[in-house]
């Protein structure tokens, strides 16, 4: 086990049938293949480093992973005119205008701080042994 895996945040997380788990507000999308699918029903290992970086497992194996994005904007000229739509499409363009100005996502409440959890590495690797 790494010493990075140690000062980690791990939670467990089970893998649904579409491959899909979720962690702090985030679905992460696992890759479809043979192995992955043989893990469907099963915890998974989801690591949350300090530096911000996230790492899924399933018995030290790292898994394949992207990210799926539920702040998505809505590309409107895609969508066709319509009129009960468009008080829906005005309240979802005023929200995505007010996502852009602060492009920012909030962590769970629940979580550390993830400054909380650089001085305590910080604190533990500078930490010398006792001397007797």
């Amino acid at each position: 086990m790494k010493l990075d895996d140690i000062f980690a945040r791990q939670r467990s997380r089970v893998l649904t049938r579409s491959l899909t788990i979720q962690y702090d507000k985030v679905v992460y999308l696992i890759e479809p293949n043979d192995a992955n699918n043989r893990l469907i029903g099963k915890p998974i290992m989801v690591y949350d480093y300090p530096d911000g970086t996230i790492s899924i497992k399933h018995c030290g194996q790292p898994l394949t992973y992207s990210v799926f994005d539920k702040l998505r904007t809505v590309n409107q000229a895609a969508i066709a005119d319509n009129k009960r739509l468009s008080a829906v499409l005005a309240f979802a363009k005023q929200n995505q205008e007010q996502r852009e100005n602060t492009q920012e996502r909030t962590r769970s409440k629940r979580n550390i701080s993830r400054a909380a959890q650089q001085r305590a590495i910080n604190i533990t690797l500078m930490k010398e042994p006792d001397t007797v």
